[in-house]
């Protein structure tokens, strides 16, 4: 589905290092002293998809959410017979292209090393699941968009040590998708929960044609954003900030809360509770505690749709003196 256009901001960024580039997208309101969690997204077959045409329908997600967006420039998602047989040439040279780009970029935004999704659309399938596997420990979650898969180039002892972390994966189609690529996708699912990984699946009902893409053909970039922060732990959690968690009595506290990236913070409502009793309303809290023991401070935060976010956290006081 197409998506609006962002209102971060977008870079193409050509490394020698790689002889290759790549596509860019930081969200708006971007801090470099904060940390992202980043998207890896493999483009299908050209002129169906591009790396470009990637990172244009990531925009508004990432904005949504506060994710950093890169999408490569590929050759082996339009070189399909590749896949039927070894690992190539090419598609090593694709291997050395997105992990270059993925050094590159941490190295230069504030992405988060351990927060790395790596996703893809169509044919990128084939290089996603590939990479995902090849080096488990550089991503922490695996999203397939209606896309392709081929078991045999994928290593076995490497898919077992992951599906014993439980390795989250998300794989879905639509309804209308081609049959080719719903047989993919039930064949990856059946592969990856025989193996032990943390495997999320469904079938997305019939949408609105795009021109020049098979009906049911669709990127839904939203699906696995919110997908991938939710296994990472990003989404929907709220977070309590204190100036000390333990300390001789009287101890003084000051608290806060870290609200999840897409949480707009104007209109929101406080309740703070300390050991089950009100506490305070407001968004920042100054306190003293004066009992030595173990203290529950909790929030919740309400937003302007009334949805809510919990948070607690314990408080130690130690007696006078210690």
């Amino acid at each position: 589905m197409n998506q609006n256009p962002g209102i971060g901001t977008q870079f193409t960024v050509s490394d020698a290092r790689i002889n290759s580039k790549y596509y860019l997208y930081l969200p708006y309101g971007y801090d470099i002293n904060k940390s992202y969690p980043l998207v890896v997204t493999i483009h299908g077959f050209v002129p169906f998809d591009t790396a470009d045409r990637q990172i244009r329908e990531w925009q508004s997600t990432a904005d949504k959410y506060g994710l950093i967006v890169v999408a490569p420039v590929l050759g082996t998602s339009n070189q399909v017979m590749l896949w039927l047989n070894e690992v190539g040439a090419g598609v090593k040279r694709d291997e050395q292209v997105v992990m270059g780009v993925l050094d590159h970029v941490l190295s230069h935004t504030a992405a988060d090393p351990d927060r790395v999704l790596i996703t893809g659309w169509s044919t990128g399938g084939f290089l996603m699941h590939y990479l995902a596997n090849q080096h488990p420990d550089r991503f922490a979650a695996i999203c397939s968009r209606g896309s392709c898969f081929n078991p045999r180039v994928l290593n076995e002892d490497n898919a077992r040590l992951m599906g014993q972390r439980r390795f989250p994966v998300m794989i879905f189609y639509g309804q209308d998708d081609g049959l080719n690529i719903k047989l993919d996708s039930d064949y990856a699912i059946k592969w990856y929960k025989e193996r032990g990984f943390a495997v999320e699946s469904f079938v997305i009902p019939q949408t609105p044609r795009i021109p020049g893409v098979p009906l049911g053909h669709n990127r839904q970039p939203e699906l696995a954003a919110t997908f991938f922060l939710r296994v990472t732990g990003l989404i929907g959690k709220l977070h309590i900030l204190s100036s000390s968690e333990c300390g001789p009595a009287p101890l003084p506290v000051n608290l806060s809360v870290q609200l999840p990236h897409h949480v707009d913070a104007d209109g929101l409502t406080y309740l703070w509770t300390l050991d089950g009793e009100y506490l305070a309303d407001s968004a920042e809290v100054y306190t003293s505690i004066s009992k030595p023991g173990i203290h529950d401070v909790q929030v919740v935060v309400t937003d302007r749709d009334g949805r809510t976010f919990t948070a607690s956290r314990q408080i130690t006081v130690l007696p006078p003196g210690s």
